[in-house]
């Protein structure tokens, strides 16, 4: 499932999560008992003792049991309203073999808080395996969309290339396109049949960080739009090996010192919501709490001790307004990963 809308794209990975949960708790419905459909939702809904036996009675009578082999998500967030509410299992799922996300590191509104894997305290610990890595950009640098499909290279492309060498790793016998995988910047030999350690990253040198262009943004009318400058110097991109240049890591240099598009920069009145009281998820040791208050575009703070490689090239490049220094407020020692 791919999102076609900007707010398929802003639910899309908590929409992953939540139906996973809702495959383990009540099963897989055989396509034509779709009247079953909103009574399962009825019982999944129920996270008491009650509601867990009246979930497995369904599953044996309706639904096939279902695992899932891998779930990989981009920047999981709980936008879900001004009144939190948390389906069951949304803090963990035992059912996962392997969870991969990739987490925003500059994401700053209130409305897109971000919803890392937690402990579940009243519940086993789980066999998941479970990875989750913060690279540079906002949300929809993180999880596409804050450029046109058009523009070659942006912070985007190195999320995607993670999750898809991660998804080989994992084994999960999910099949891409060899001429898709050149069109990100990913030569298909380096993860099939076997997965070849990546080499270091290429030096910054004296490389820039490249500034926000209007004429990469999508087209999304609005009488706030950015002012940004008119100059496009990104390459239009291409599929097949002719899609590369000389290696992944030339690539991955590129997309590291792309724009990042903050959207309380670009859209003005995201500002609103960030001076109205509003449910805040603080993460403390792998718990979440949830009070009310006024978020001021305060950064998030980030537990996770995996940074990409390319956040550590991000900060050496140069930049007109100084070095680039990710907003997130960090706790503990982080570890660059690849």
């Amino acid at each position: 499932m791919f999102a076609d809308t900007i707010d398929a794209h802003i639910m899309g990975g908590y929409k992953f999560l939540m139906q996973s949960c809702m495959l383990h708790r009540v099963g897989l419905l055989p396509p034509n008992n779709s009247e079953q459909v909103a009574f399962a939702y009825t019982i999944f809904r129920r996270d008491d003792d009650f509601g867990r036996k009246q979930a497995d009675d369904f599953k044996r009578a309706f639904s096939t049991t279902v695992d899932i082999e891998f779930l990989g998500v981009w920047d999981t967030v709980g936008s879900v309203g001004f009144r939190p509410e948390k389906p069951p299992f949304s803090t963990s799922a035992r059912f996962i073999k392997t969870y991969r996300h990739a987490m925003s590191l500059d994401e700053r509104r209130a409305k897109f808080q971000a919803n890392p894997w937690n402990k579940h305290l009243s519940l086993p610990e789980v066999d998941t395996n479970i990875e989750e890595v913060c690279l540079a950009g906002c949300h929809s640098d993180v999880g596409g969309g804050s450029v046109r499909n058009e523009v070659r290279h942006s912070l985007a492309r190195i999320p995607l290339r993670w999750m898809v060498r991660e998804i080989f790793k994992a084994n999960a016998g999910i099949r891409f396109l060899p001429n898709r995988l050149y069109a990100i910047g990913l030569n298909p030999s380096t993860i099939y049949p076997d997965i070849v350690d990546r080499p270091g990253p290429l030096p910054v040198g004296e490389h820039e960080i490249r500034e926000p262009c209007r004429k990469e943004l999508p087209f999304r009318p609005s009488i706030f739009g950015p002012k940004y400058p008119t100059a496009w110097d990104s390459e239009p991109r291409k599929t097949g090996p002719a899609a590369m240049l000389d290696s992944e890591e030339h690539e991955e240099l590129k997309d590291a010192l792309s724009p990042i598009y903050d959207r309380m920069s670009i859209r003005k009145w995201w500002w609103i919501l960030e001076y109205i009281p509003l449910p805040l998820r603080r993460i403390r040791n792998g718990q979440s709490t949830i009070r009310l208050g006024f978020n001021l575009g305060k950064p998030r703070l980030v537990e996770s001790q995996n940074l990409h490689r390319s956040v550590k090239m991000r900060m050496e490049a140069k930049h007109k307004y100084g070095k680039y220094k990710p907003k997130a407020e960090f706790r503990g020692k982080q570890t660059y990963v690849d």
